[in-house]
């Protein structure tokens, strides 16, 4: 039979376009690695784009449930559980994370 154990069913896992999941991915990344989250203009630099992109990305994901912010708090945005869950599962992330990412925190983390 064809079925998938309870726990893996994709209508609970959460959605999110590839751009989204590449940015959710490095929200992630970064604060395993780092130790704190990034700034929006770490996301800025990371992904060579303007502010006001970076911006709304951020309250794009923020009202689609896939990160936290706390107001008034710098490097407050927080990947919520459920999508870690899901990133640390998709191919996507394990890419991502492996071929891309951790040379390019050392270099904004240095700079």
């Amino acid at each position: 039979m064809n079925h998938m154990p309870e726990g893996c069913r994709p209508a609970c896992a959460p959605r999110f376009t590839p751009k989204q999941g590449q940015y959710l991915a490095f929200i992630h990344a970064y604060t395993l690695v780092i130790g704190r989250p990034p700034a929006e203009a770490d996301l800025q630099r990371f992904f060579q784009v303007t502010p006001p992109s970076v911006h709304q990305m951020v309250i794009t994901l923020e009202r689609n449930g896939l990160i936290r912010r706390r107001p008034g708090t710098a490097r407050s945005i927080e990947v919520l559980r459920k999508v870690e869950e899901s990133l640390e599962a998709s191919k996507l992330a394990r890419e991502w994370h492996l071929n891309r990412l951790a040379d390019r925190l050392v270099g904004l983390a240095a700079g």
